[in-house]
């Protein structure tokens, strides 16, 4: 029997569970390099990238200890009642009320002079089932709005829970689910969540395993919407600043134009700029949070499921526009850490006013699927 399942809005999907083996090891540093599939062995530090140090900006004047693991569960908000369903999942319905509750954090945690420049753009989650994908959109009329498709809400939700789940019993499903919903999308059918069943028993339904993941959904939108954020304000769009999108401008027909990425990409540096805030976005909010501090865990494990999908279907939209997620990772993990000593990105890029970017990356790269 399959080890995930169809949403209810979506017709069921003939699915494979994966056999059980070894689970893929994420890419390692190779003689201060990185395994790139198609590349080999790219070094790190990369040539002609400079990765920022810890010397530059400030945060408050703290500093911040890195965290590994979960935090204490005992730290972790509980989740509301009707959040999960029967079988410990996140329902769809929570999934995006709390969208729109993580979208309001990231947005109260800016900067005053950040915030003014995106205050009043509107979130919209776009029902799209099979193309997983965020962005920051302009309308025609070059107003400016947020998107995020309930594909990549549900690959979100269900690696959160295989995440949860894996902590408390030790096991890896995250694997196994990333390699079947990686079959599902290569089939270009609508994205699957966890098949009731699959993650059974007590543990299923325990409270710190339905605590941590809503903590790991969470921390994994505030990065997804801290990057698609940061490239209004930061300038990429040239949309922000001023008029936003109501919900009536925000079509269907818009939607799925920028879902499908039929609008002109970002270029890369500007990608790898909004990595940078968009992991600062998400760790100025999630510092000292109620609920549960966030981190660049969710970052890295969005990107774990980017990475897997990108050795077997790298023609997503969301893969020709982006650095490949084994560059990207190094480079996010780099500037949590300058974070935590205080720093923040402060490094011009030549002839772009008004943006900036400690990462000058030569992008992109032939052999990583971008267009």
């Amino acid at each position: 029997r399959s080890p995930v399942k169809v949403p209810a809005r979506s017709a069921p999907v003939p699915t494979t569970a994966p056999p059980p083996t070894q689970p893929a090891q994420p890419a390692q540093p190779n003689n201060g390099g990185i395994q790139i599939p198609g590349l080999g062995n790219i070094p790190i530090p990369i040539p002609g990238v400079q990765l920022p140090n810890n010397n530059g900006g400030t945060n408050n004047g703290t500093t911040t200890p890195a965290r590994n693991g979960p935090p204490p569960y005992n730290t972790l908000a509980a989740v509301p009642p009707g959040a999960v369903d029967a079988n410990g999942s996140l329902t769809p319905e929570f999934q995006r009320s709390e969208v729109l509750s993580v979208f309001s954090e990231l947005v109260a945690a800016l900067p005053e002079t950040e915030r003014g420049r995106i205050l009043g753009i509107p979130l919209r989650v776009h029902e799209e089932p099979r193309e997983p994908n965020a962005a920051a959109g302009c309308t025609r009329d070059r107003r400016s709005y947020m998107m995020i498709t309930s594909a990549l809400l549900t690959i979100i939700a269900a690696s959160s829970e295989a995440k949860a789940w894996d902590e408390l019993t030790g096991e890896r499903r995250v694997e196994g689910y990333y390699t079947a919903v990686t079959n599902v999308i290569r089939a270009q059918q609508p994205v699957i969540g966890i098949t009731p069943g699959w993650l059974a028993g007590p543990m299923a339904l325990d409270p710190r395993k339905l605590a941590r993941e809503r903590h790991l959904f969470d921390e994994q939108v505030a990065f997804v919407l801290g990057h698609e954020l940061a490239h209004h304000y930061r300038g990429h769009t040239g949309c922000a600043n001023g008029t936003p999108a109501n919900q009536a401008e925000v079509t269907a027909e818009e939607l799925t134009r920028v879902a499908s990425s039929a609008v002109p990409p970002f270029n890369q540096p500007m990608e790898t700029e909004s990595d940078q805030w968009g992991i600062t976005n998400a760790l100025d909010a999630g510092r000292n949070r109620r609920g549960g501090d966030w981190n660049e865990e969710g970052a890295m494990l969005s990107l774990d499921f980017f990475a897997h999908l990108s050795r077997f279907n790298p023609a997503t939209a969301f893969l020709r526009t982006h650095p490949h997620p084994n560059l990207r990772k190094p480079i996010i993990q780099t500037m949590a850490n300058t974070w935590r000593n205080g720093g923040r990105p402060t490094q011009a890029i030549p002839g772009m006013p008004g943006t900036t970017i400690p990462i000058p990356i030569p992008l992109p790269i032939p052999g990583l699927g971008q267009r």
